[in-house]
C-alpha cells in the first residue's frame, strides 16, 4: 500500500500518480486504490499538517501540480525544467475528515508521482 507510516514521528505519506505517458488536459492524479483522487481522494485520519512534497516524473517538464483539500486549492507546486522536485518547510493545516486530491495544473507529464508528507498534530 502506498500510505506508509513514518515512525517515530507519527506521520503519513500520501502518494498520488498518473499511470500513462503524455498526461495532459484536465486530469486528476490517482490514489493507490486506482481511483481518480477527485472521486476517491485520501481522507485525513487526524488533525495534521502538510510539511513536505516530493515530485518525480519520467522526463523533464515545466508546469504545475494543484493540491486540493476538498474543492479548495491549498497548494500549487511549480516545476520548471525538472524531472524531480522536493519542497519542505510547509505548514498547511488539515482537519480530521478532510479529503486530499491532486490535479495536473499545466504541463505534460509521463508517469508522475506526487508524495505528500503529513505530520499528525500532538
Amino acid at each position: 500500500m502506498l500510505i506508509d507510516l513514518i515512525s517515530p514521528r507519527q506521520a503519513l505519506k500520501y502518494d498520488f500518480s498518473i499511470r500513462h505517458v503524455n498526461a495532459t488536459g484536465d486530469r486528476y492524479f490517482y490514489t493507490a486504490g486506482g481511483a481518480p483522487s477527485n472521486v476517491a481522494g485520501y481522507q485525513v485520519a487526524k488533525n495534521s499538517i502538510i510539511t513536505a512534497l516530493s515530485f518525480v516524473n519520467q522526463r523533464t517538464t515545466t508546469g504545475s501540480i494543484l493540491i486540493y483539500k476538498g474543492s479548495t486549492l491549498i497548494k500549487t507546486l511549480w516545476v520548471s525544467a525538472q524531472a524531480a522536485k522536493v519542497e519542505t518547510g510547509l505548514n498547511i493545516s488539515l482537519a480530521q475528515g478532510d479529503i486530499l486530491n491532486v490535479k495536473r495544473g499545466n504541463g505534460t507529464y509521463d508517469y508522475p508521482v506526487l508524495s505528500i508528507e503529513v505530520i499528525w498534530n500532538q
